[in-house]
């Protein structure tokens, strides 16, 4: 007689069963992979950037490595770094006005950091000092507040860097001393520091 070997009929049945559930989850990972928003790519590896640097109304960079400055605008006007884009390509700055205590208005410019580049800008007269201003993580936009003299409340305002949109938030219950940073890489949501009900105590808020 020859020897023979029975199948293993309930390994096999488990073993197919296993098999059956990995696919499944391979669909359902495959699946939302497939749904989910993609991230946005880097811009390299990391590494130190230029530093800001602001002489007498004039704006710079310097090189941290050689200390070697080069001048990226200069002019009679005085002008105030705010940072600079995440592709390091850009900076953003206020360009203050004529000398006028708390009413002192500025306007937010942007400017390659090439040098002897002409300046484009938001809005003229836009900001006062002590206006809070944040740039949004995805390079193109910019939120800041401003107090409406007609309403004992603050808004917010968000707009393009390069001019191309601008919104104001008019409705907000801004606390007195502002407070705003942008939530997600896209900058679609902001949170800001908002006076309560109670008019004593503050909340943290999102708008979208």
């Amino acid at each position: 007689r020859v020897p023979s070997t029975r199948l293993p009929m309930r390994q096999l049945g488990v073993l197919a069963l296993i098999a059956a559930l990995l696919a499944a989850a391979l669909a359902v990972y495959v699946g939302s992979q497939q749904q989910e928003t993609k991230l946005p790519a880097p811009f390299g590896v990391a590494s130190n950037g230029a530093i800001a640097l602001a002489r007498a109304g004039d704006l710079y960079i310097v090189d941290p490595r050689s200390g070697r400055e080069t001048l990226v605008l200069a002019g009679t006007e005085e002008d105030e770094w705010l940072g600079f884009t995440p592709d390091g390509t850009r900076g953003v700055f206020l360009r203050w006005g004529p000398d006028n205590g708390g009413m002192t208005a500025a306007r937010i410019g942007v400017v390659g950091l090439q040098g002897g580049q002409t300046p484009m800008f938001i809005q003229k007269d836009v900001l006062h000092r002590g206006d809070w201003v944040e740039m949004a993580p995805n390079g193109r936009d910019v939120a800041f507040t401003a107090f409406d003299w007609g309403t004992p409340n603050y808004r917010i305002n968000v707009a393009a860097i390069d001019g191309s949109s601008f919104k104001t938030f008019s409705d907000v219950p801004l606390a007195d001393y502002g407070g705003l940073a942008f939530l997600a890489p896209e900058g679609r949501e902001i949170v800001y520091l908002a006076l309560s009900e109670n008019g004593h105590s503050h909340d943290i808020r999102a708008l979208d």
